[in-house]
């Protein structure tokens, strides 16, 4: 049976593989990794640990889901090193450089290197015209509503029904 839960899951669910399928379209998944990071999940309460109404599409820190991504522009530097986002996304897909000696160098140098990359020639994401994530949501949004709709009418007709043939 149907409730208004179900039906965000349902929602956030399609907007899942709406974006799986963009990234797909458009080549840019290098690693599958921020693609396979998208989750559709429940909403626990803090307090109690037990699961409440609601649920959340969550991804990797650096894939952002609630607007467009764009990429980056070149003549951009974004942050990299410890703890920037760059450095995270160099982690996840486990790239290494050495340098000209053949030396492993660390994360935060590779992060460097990514970084003067974007920095000379943008970012994949940008030179394929990026996703739009809240137009995804957007296009999504009119059938959940529809079916919002119809299950709360549903269920406040038959409320009705049984307060009056009581």
């Amino acid at each position: 049976m149907a409730s208004n839960n179900s039906i965000l899951i349902e929602f956030l669910r399609r907007v899942q593989n709406r974006i799986i399928s963009e990234q797909s379209n458009l080549g840019i998944r290098l690693t599958g990794q921020s693609a396979g990071s998208l989750r559709v999940e429940r909403v626990r309460s803090t307090k109690t640990g037990r699961f409440e109404a609601g649920a959340v599409l969550t991804s990797v820190a650096y894939l952002p889901t609630n607007f467009k991504d764009v990429g980056v522009s070149p003549g951009v530097f974004p942050p990299f090193g410890a703890g920037s986002k760059l450095n995270q996304w160099v982690i996840n897909r486990g790239l290494t450089t050495t340098d000209k000696n053949g030396r492993l160098q660390s994360t935060e140098q590779t992060s460097f290197l990514v970084a003067r990359k974007i920095h000379r020639a943008g970012t994949e994401i940008y030179s394929r015209g990026g996703i739009d994530f809240a137009g995804i949501q957007a296009d999504e949004m009119p059938e959940t509503l529809d079916e919002l709709a119809t299950f709360n009418a549903a269920a406040i007709i038959e409320q009705w029904n049984k307060a009056i043939l009581k």
